[in-house]
């Protein structure tokens, strides 16, 4: 039981990573095409931020799925 109730917590969290990825791009790319000002710097931080966050979840989710499936 407490491991469906972890899992559905880990999914609502990527679930929750996901849309602020997306939602950053979708900010990044309606902003002026001024590429070097203030704005755009910190959104772009935190959208690589976000990004890392998600690429850690997936190589932990293939991590342990590889120890599962070893021989």
């Amino acid at each position: 039981m407490l491991k469906v109730g972890l899992k559905t917590v880990v999914q609502i969290e990527v679930d929750n990573i996901e849309n602020k990825i997306e939602e950053l791009r979708e900010t990044l790319n309606n902003l002026p095409a001024n590429r070097t000002s203030q704005k755009m710097v910190s959104l772009s931080k935190e959208l690589d931020f976000y990004i890392l966050a998600y690429q850690k979840f997936c190589l932990q989710k293939n991590n342990a799925l590889s120890n599962v499936y070893q021989w």
